[in-house]
């Protein structure tokens, strides 16, 4: 995008997304788009009269698109505070439309920037500038660009019929909307009670990702053996624990047979010795050369866990002979195998 009104849109895009990012918004897209010369000609020239180049707020366009219905809101404050609206030519599409124009049920803001933002020297020239913004979740967003491939413009150019399923299909995408956000919820709480429980001390709870996340930060033993572990491999312990990391070790223990915390608890503190000897073998086995010190995640303690749960069974013959991740190879179970039924695993390191 060239000249004046391209340069403001990119400006205009970053600002946006780091205001959002700094009260903690997350989103899908912010996109900026100025409008064609030709378009603009055609929206001047409609009609009777030929308008002013001025009177056109949407030739910069800022569309935001939200993950959940109820951050449209949450994105309407930021937008409010920061900038100067123009409230005549702004209008709120979600009480204004039919309900089955489900994906035209976004909120729109005619603004420009406000006289602190002018005084800033970086967007001093662009005072005056009017844009258009529009906010919808990602469902709205997703129905608009449907509709809007379809080639219909207006909803009484649409047969009867199909205007009918429309109809349907929105009321079915509002639910979805609705849901998504009671999903959100419903888990944020789950994350919430997970947590209280593990930090009473409590350990009779299913393995899921949330319980093992709070698990992981409250049990010492891991937090030890995870650091065995890093300096085992030269690496450097993370700070924190990722979620989606330790989702995919509570999957596999739960596959190992493992079915609460309690359950897992006890089979730490039981193998904590064999565990170490076990992960010293295994990283034995291993030729990595590494040009740096590699950052070794929290709960990586789960995931040897796992292997060594693995080889116990493979050993008892309740195993299947399959791969479990980090020893796909043939020649390294039976070296596994083969170290189970002697124990002869090196000291620790």
């Amino acid at each position: 995008m060239a000249g004046p009104l391209g340069a403001f849109s990119a400006a205009l895009e970053r600002l946006i997304h780091d205001l959002l990012k700094a009260d903690g918004i997350r989103l899908h897209t912010v996109a900026a788009r100025v409008k064609s010369k030709d378009s603009a000609a055609r929206k001047l020239v409609a009609g009777e009269a030929v308008r002013p180049l001025s009177s056109l707020t949407d030739m910069l366009g800022i569309r935001i698109i939200t993950y959940f219905r109820d951050e449209v809101d949450a994105v309407a404050k930021v937008i409010e505070r920061e900038f100067a609206i123009d409230e005549v030519n702004s209008v709120d599409k979600r009480a204004a439309l039919d309900p089955d124009r489900f994906g035209y049920l976004s909120l729109h803001f005619v603004a420009q920037l406000n006289s602190d933002r002018i005084a800033l020297t970086e967007y001093r020239q662009y005072g005056g500038i009017k844009f258009e913004i529009q906010i919808r979740s990602i469902l709205q967003h997703a129905w608009a660009e449907i509709e809007h491939d379809l080639g219909y413009k207006s909803e009484a150019a649409v047969p009867r019929s199909i205007r009918r399923r429309f109809s349907r299909l929105a009321g079915l995408l509002e639910i979805a909307d609705d849901e998504f956000v009671g999903i959100r919820n419903e888990l944020a709480a789950h994350q919430a009670s997970a947590s209280a429980i593990i930090g009473k001390g409590t350990w009779n709870i299913e393995i899921d990702q949330d319980s093992l996340f709070s698990f992981t930060s409250a049990s010492e033993e891991v937090g030890r053996i995870d650091k065995f572990i890093a300096s085992a491999m030269d690496g450097i312990i993370a700070q924190r624990p990722d979620r989606s990391y330790i989702g995919q070790q509570a999957q596999r223990l739960v596959a190992l047979g493992f079915n609460s915390i309690e359950d897992l608890s006890s089979y730490v503190d039981d193998q904590s010795d064999l565990l170490r000897r076990f992960v010293s073998y295994r990283l034995s086995l291993i030729e990595s050369p590494r040009r740096r010190r590699p950052t070794v995640p929290r709960g990586i303690t789960f995931y040897y866990l796992g292997m060594l749960r693995y080889a116990q069974n493979l050993l008892a013959g309740t195993a299947e002979e399959s791969t479990y991740p980090g020893i796909a190879d043939s020649s390294l179970r039976l070296s596994l195998r083969s170290a189970m039924e002697t124990g002869e695993f090196p000291p620790e390191t």
